[in-house]
This record gives C-alpha cells, sequence and structure tokens, in this order.
C-alpha cells in the first residue's frame, strides 16, 4: 500500500511539472500572414492517477468567417504517459463535418500504428518516440521540464510517420496577451526534417502550467492560437 501511495505521489508531482491535472482553455485562432482571426479553439485535458490522459480540441469558426464557411472540427488523443517518458497516444480522431473521420491506432507492442483516412487503412512501423497531432503538443511540454533542450522525435499524420527535431529556447520570454498582459514563457518548436509541419508552443510554468500559445505551420495553411481571459 504505501509503495502505491508513494507512486501516485510521484505521478502528481510529475504532472504538475508540465502541466496540471485537469484543465480548459479556449484560445482565439488566427489564420495566414496577416493574422486573420477565423474561429475559436477549446483545449481540454485529463491526466489521470492510473496513468492515463485524454485531450480534446474542439475548433469552430467565428465572425464573418462563419458566415461564408462553418467550420466544426474536433480532435481527440487518449493514451498513456509517464514521468520518465512523458506521453505515448493510443487512440487519435479526428472529425470534420461532411468528412469521413481520420483515426489512428497505435500498437506499442507490435510496433505498429494503423492509420484510418478517406477510408484506406495501412499500418505503419513504430519506433518509440512517435506522437500525434496533439499529444505532440504535451510531449513538448514534457521535454520542456524532463527531457534534453535538443532531440528527435516523429510525428504520425494521417499518410505516414514524419521524422523531426524539437528544440527548447534556453532563455525565457514574456509573452503579451490580450486581457492577460505579459506571461513569462518558455518556447519549444518541433520540426519535421522536410519541413512540411512546424509546432511551436509557448508554455506558461508559474502561477499556472499552460501552453498560451500554440502556432501550427503546415501544408494546409498557418494556424496561430492565442489564450484568451
Amino acid at each position: 500500500m504505501l509503495k502505491k501511495i508513494l507512486f501516485f505521489m510521484g505521478v502528481f508531482a510529475a504532472a504538475s511539472a508540465f502541466a496540471a491535472e485537469s484543465q480548459r482553455l479556449v484560445y482565439r485562432v488566427l489564420s495566414g500572414a496577416e493574422g486573420i482571426q477565423i474561429g475559436q479553439a477549446d483545449l481540454s485535458w485529463t491526466l489521470s492517477d492510473d496513468g492515463r490522459y485524454t485531450m480534446t480540441l474542439q475548433l469552430q469558426s467565428t465572425g464573418l468567417v462563419a458566415l461564408v464557411a462553418q467550420v466544426n472540427e474536433k480532435r481527440t488523443s487518449n493514451g498513456t504517459w509517464d514521468a520518465k517518458t512523458g506521453f505515448h497516444p493510443l487512440h487519435y480522431e479526428r472529425l470534420r463535418s461532411g468528412k469521413p473521420p481520420e483515426m489512428l491506432d497505435f500498437d506499442w507492442k507490435a510496433r505498429t500504428v494503423r492509420s484510418t483516412r478517406k477510408g484506406k487503412t495501412v499500418d505503419l512501423p513504430l519506433t518509440d518516440h512517435e506522437q500525434d497531432y496533439l499529444s505532440l503538443m504535451h510531449q513538448l511540454g514534457f521535454l520542456r521540464q524532463k527531457g534534453p533542450r535538443e532531440g528527435k522525435l516523429a510525428v504520425v499524420t494521417g499518410k505516414r510517420i514524419k521524422q523531426a527535431t524539437y528544440r527548447v529556447e534556453p532563455q525565457p520570454e514574456r509573452l503579451k496577451l490580450d486581457g492577460l498582459g505579459e506571461i513569462p514563457v518558455q518556447r519549444i518548436t518541433a520540426r519535421t526534417v522536410e519541413g512540411d509541419f512546424a509546432m511551436t508552443v509557448w508554455w506558461q510554468s508559474e502561477p499556472a502550467s499552460r501552453p498560451v500559445r500554440l502556432l501550427i505551420e503546415a501544408e494546409d495553411g498557418v494556424f496561430d492560437h492565442w489564450l484568451q481571459p
């Protein structure tokens, strides 16, 4: 019993080092070089005491953009995590109105991930450091506290596994957010070797541990998420 109590205490201590156990955040989403606001994103996650996690990112168009095109997209990621290596996704899903779902099912024992996209299924080989679109953000937050400042990882997309490198900027920055003022943050970037995908996270540590800005640079566009009060 004592060992179990100490284990759970260690789990919660590790969780608080890079993310709260449960949190919900709302972002305004800008797109393109001009930074046009296209919608709002609702991000939530839970880190359970049994070593499991759940993450959800819901995007909806707002304002004038919503009058032209209704965007409703939901991404979910479920899996396990630990204090030594971080996050290990088991199931990832992307739902968009009018389109078939995209899914990733990770089998770490068999070292394969099954990708379902546009009605087609393919099995891809795994190593031990692959992440999905959502778990990548939290893995970067984990590496900010627990990992080396630079290293390698991989991102599983609907079509293939993309090798990437990451870098934790050594010097803290101050980021100004509307309604929140200047916030001390640390910047972490992951970029694929081909340069066709990059994720940059500005992570706040005190008084709350949370991603306050998330920049996605992908083949289908640039999407900049800024935390709202």
